[in-house]
């Protein structure tokens, strides 16, 4: 946070850049928790259900604004039939509907 711009310092300017900067923060920390979940998950899958293809890029959206993530697809063949599989969207229980968190979906509907 630069406060020694030439712009007017203020409260509400203080407060402004605050919120953004923990907003920024908390989107960070999220990130890393996802990347930390993944490597679990990789670690920790039936190895030989769930093999890992590739990272598929992709955009949460948030209460905290929108957050890149990187996740793992994983190929599972049942009699036959290949499917795809998210793993950390079902541990998260992330739905397909434009991957909006849970919280922004309550909120939502509260409206």
């Amino acid at each position: 946070m630069n406060m020694l711009s030439n712009e007017k310092i203020n409260f509400k300017r203080l407060e402004e850049n605050t919120f953004k900067e923990m907003m920024k923060l908390g989107r960070e920390i999220i990130q890393e928790e996802l990347r930390m979940l993944d490597k679990l998950i990789l670690d920790y899958r039936d190895k030989e259900i769930f093999k890992p293809k590739d990272f598929q890029e992709t955009t949460l959206k948030t209460k905290l604004g929108e957050i890149p993530i990187a996740r793992r697809r994983y190929k599972m063949v049942i009699n036959g039939k290949v499917e795809w599989k998210y793993l950390l969207d079902e541990l998260l229980e992330i739905k397909d509907f434009g991957l909006y968190s849970q919280g922004i979906v309550e909120m939502v509907q509260e409206k």
